[in-house]
């Protein structure tokens, strides 16, 4: 379990940080791009120590959830390098690539049951549960405005609180 939420920590601090430099260097970069697919390849893995921590509860909605972020992440791995190939926007690639967007959507959906779960279990704090789910509307609603900066800064609190989650998991230990 401890490796899955070092899994989670390296892959939602990628986001993090790929935020961080697009936000810093005003563009999207090849290192925006390449941090991208590195955070939905480790977040896809590291999802699953986060929902072990709280899978003894006996609680369906965590499994839910955690298989519909798994899914949506590993399914859009190579969509940052692609997009950086093609050189469009990330809404005309979208609207070219539709299938690209039902793996976004799967992993948004999965972060609210997430929420819900974590709210219903209460093995990690109440307002990650809240939180989450926020930040999941947040990183939709703000990614097809292509609300630059704001966005940026949603998607690194968003990130930061699934690093919280992982960090917190790894301090607890398994009856």
């Amino acid at each position: 379990m401890k490796l899955l939420l070092w899994f989670a920590i390296a892959g939602f601090g990628a986001w993090a940080v790929s935020d961080i430099v697009e936000a810093l260097s005003g563009a999207r970069t090849p290192t925006v791009y390449y941090l991208t697919a590195a955070y939905h390849a480790l977040a896809a893995i590291g999802v699953w120590g986060i929902h072990r921590v709280q899978s003894n509860t006996g609680l369906n909605v965590s499994t839910i959830a955690t298989v519909m972020q798994s899914v949506g992440l590993a399914s859009v791995v190579v969509l940052p390098l692609q997009l950086m190939q093609s050189g469009m926007e990330p809404n005309e690639f979208a609207a070219q690539n539709p299938h690209f967007i039902a793996g976004g959507l799967l992993n948004v959906f999965g972060m609210i049951a997430l929420g819900v779960a974590i709210w219903r279990c209460g093995v990690f704090p109440r307002w990650t549960g809240i939180a989450i789910p926020v930040g999941a509307v947040l990183f939709i609603t703000l990614g097809v405005a292509d609300a630059g900066l704001i966005a940026n800064i949603a998607n690194v609190l968003l990130a930061a609180t699934f690093v919280y989650l992982a960090v917190r998991g790894l301090g607890r230990r398994r009856a």
